[in-house]
């Protein structure tokens, strides 16, 4: 009796932990790929070439992803995302990403981060 509410209890608190973990590193690596982007050599309106630019910072994202299940059209790139910081507004660099995770206890579940 004792087994089967100890597993009701603990699995939850696990999944949780584990949800924690992943989007810690999701998000790590789409501030990774922000950084990426903003860089001037990597300003997709400035590229001769814009699909190979847009692939290199995607690329960025899913190689620190190692291990995740992410694929190229899973990450948006916005180049023209306006900020405000301190009254300034100033243009930045976006990027999402969409991340589907199975949960151990309630099923299939979708989240989205962006940076």
């Amino acid at each position: 009796m004792a087994v089967p509410l100890l597993a009701v209890l603990l699995l939850p608190i696990a999944d949780l932990g584990l949800l924690i973990r992943e989007h810690q590193i999701l998000k790590t690596a789409m501030r990774e790929g922000a950084r990426f982007s903003a860089m001037a050599e990597n300003r997709v309106d400035l590229s001769q070439d814009p699909a190979v630019t847009r692939y290199r910072i995607k690329q960025r994202v899913i190689d620190y992803l190692e291990g995740f299940s992410i694929v190229s059209d899973d990450i948006t790139i916005d180049q023209d995302y306006l900020m405000t910081t301190g009254g300034i507004v100033v243009v930045g660099s976006e990027l999402v990403v969409t991340y589907n995770r199975t949960l151990l206890i309630l099923g299939p579940r979708c989240f989205q981060l962006g940076v």
